[in-house]
C-alpha cells in the first residue's frame, strides 16, 4: 500500500480546496451571469410600469396637496422634519408649480412608454429619477410600493427587456441576468427582513397580530369583529404568515417547492389586499414574483398580453 508523503499530501489539500473554490466561482457565475432572463424581465417590466403608472395616475389627483410648494408639508416644514442628508429632489430645487406638473407629466409618460417596451432602459431611467423626486419631496406619504418600487426601477434601468438586436448582445444579456437576480434576491431581503422584524413583537408570539390588523377601523376595509368568534383561525393565520416570511429566502430557491411557495404569497397578500386599504402593496408584492417564473411561463403570459395589447412591443 503507498504511502504519501507530507508534501504530496499537502498537494493534494490544496488542489481539492483550489478545485472546490473553482467549482464555486463557476455557480457563482452561473447563477448571476447566465439566467435566461429576458422574458420575465419584460413581463415583469410591463406588470411594474402599468402598476405605478396607476398608483400615481391617482395620487395626482391631489399633487398640490402632496407635492405643492403651499401643500401639506411644505419645503420648509420638510428639510426641517426630516433627515434630508444624502437626499435630492427637483422639486425641492425647484418647488413650482410648472416643475410639479412638468414633473409628473414627463414621469407618467416614462411609465407608460417603460411599460409599453417603447426606449424601456431610458423610461425606466427616467421614472427612477422622477419617482425618487417625488418621494423625497414628502417623506410624510412614503410607504412599502414607494420604497420597493425604488429598488424595481434601478434593476430595470439595466434590463435589456425590448427585442431590438444589440452590437452588445453579451453585455447586455449579462447585465439582464444581473436584473433578474437581484430581483429575486430583493423580494427575499424585503421578506426576511419582515419576518425576523415581526419576531420582535409579542403580538406575533402570542398569535394575534392578525386580528390587531382586521381590528384596526382605520385601515381595515370591512367591519370584522366577527373574526373574535375564531381565535384559533387568527392565531393559526399569525404563525403561518410569520413561518412563511422567515422561510421563504430558503425555500423559494427549491424548485419542486416554489409553485407551492408562490401560490402561499399570492394568497396572503390577495388577503392583505382584500382586507386592507394597501392594495398596490399587494400587487406590487404579487408582481415580484414574476421574477421566479421560468422563461417558458412568462412567455406564455407575454403572448396573452400581446394578444390584448396588439400595439405594446412585448
Amino acid at each position: 500500500m503507498e504511502t504519501l508523503t507530507p508534501p504530496t499530501r499537502t498537494r493534494e489539500v490544496v488542489e481539492k480546496i483550489r478545485d472546490g473554490f473553482a467549482h464555486a466561482y463557476a455557480g457563482w457565475c452561473r447563477f448571476f451571469f447566465e439566467a435566461d432572463a429576458v422574458e420575465p424581465m419584460r413581463l415583469f417590466r410591463f406588470s411594474l410600469g402599468i402598476l405605478l403608472f396607476v398608483a400615481y395616475v391617482i395620487r395626482a389627483i391631489d399633487n398640490d396637496f402632496y407635492f405643492g410648494a403651499n401643500g401639506v408639508l411644505d419645503v420648509g416644514k420638510m428639510v426641517e422634519n426630516f433627515p434630508m442628508k444624502y437626499r435630492w429632489s427637483l422639486l425641492l430645487w425647484w418647488p413650482g408649480k410648472a416643475m410639479l406638473w412638468g414633473s409628473t407629466v414627463v414621469f407618467l409618460v416614462s411609465l407608460l412608454t417603460m411599460a409599453l417596451g417603447f426606449f424601456p432602459r431610458v423610461s425606466a431611467l427616467v421614472a427612477y429619477l422622477l419617482h425618487v423626486s417625488f418621494m423625497h419631496r414628502n417623506m410624510g406619504i412614503v410607504y412599502g410600493l414607494d420604497m420597493i418600487a425604488t429598488f424595481f426601477l434601478f434593476y430595470l434601468c439595466f434590463a435589456k427587456t425590448s427585442a431590438a438586436p444589440s452590437r452588445k448582445e453579451d453585455w447586455s444579456t449579462l447585465l439582464t441576468s444581473v436584473a433578474l437576480r437581484l430581483c429575486q434576491i430583493q423580494v427575499c431581503v424585503i421578506y426576511a427582513f419582515s419576518g425576523w422584524e415581526k419576531l420582535k413583537g409579542v403580538a406575533w408570539w402570542k398569535g394575534e397580530a392578525i386580528w390587531t390588523v382586521i381590528a384596526n377601523a382605520q385601515i381595515a376595509r370591512w367591519q370584522m369583529n366577527w373574526m373574535s368568534n375564531f381565535p384559533l383561525v387568527i392565531t393559526l393565520l399569525t404563525y403561518m404568515t410569520l413561518l412563511w416570511e422567515i422561510y421563504f429566502p430558503a425555500l423559494i430557491w427549491i424548485r419542486k417547492l416554489r409553485p407551492w411557495i408562490l401560490i402561499g404569497g399570492l394568497g396572503l397578500h390577495l388577503g392583505i389586499g382584500i382586507t386592507v386599504f394597501i392594495p398596490y402593496f399587494s400587487a406590487l408584492m404579487i408582481i415580484s414574483y414574476i421574477g421566479f417564473l421560468t422563461p417558458d411561463e412568462a412567455r406564455w403570459i407575454l403572448r396573452r398580453v400581446k394578444s390584448l395589447i396588439p400595439f405594446a412591443r412585448l
